[in-house]
């Protein structure tokens, strides 16, 4: 590996443990989940849920093509108040794609 090529690396390295596990502060998408989402789903509040749903489908990154599409059938399933469906589609977004943004954002140096 080159000199270029090893500092890239060390600042992915680093910049996956700039956030997100304890005691680190939260990443910036992790954060806002935890803001917007964990209460509504915790009160059961359907429509701030679906508002918070919708806003995260504008989140979807290059390369994430499933990402707004769960969340546009989270924030339909809160409309219609039911939050099996609502969870799924959260459980859904995550299994797909959680390991693949915290691998993704830190291979680009950005915290998530």
């Amino acid at each position: 590996m080159n000199a270029g090529a090893t500092a890239s690396a060390s600042a992915g390295a680093g910049a996956a443990l700039a956030c997100g596990t304890k005691p680190l502060p939260d990443c910036p998408t992790q954060g806002w989940m935890k803001a917007n989402m964990n209460p509504s789903i915790a009160a059961s509040d359907f429509p701030a849920l679906a508002t918070a749903l919708d806003k995260a489908a504008t989140f979807a990154p290059a390369g994430y093509p499933n990402w707004a599409s769960i969340a546009k059938d989270g924030a339909k399933a809160a409309r219609a108040q039911d939050m099996t469906a609502t969870k799924a589609s959260c459980r859904t977004c995550h299994e797909q794609y959680k390991e693949k943004f915290k691998k993704d954002t830190a291979a680009r140096g950005k915290k998530i």
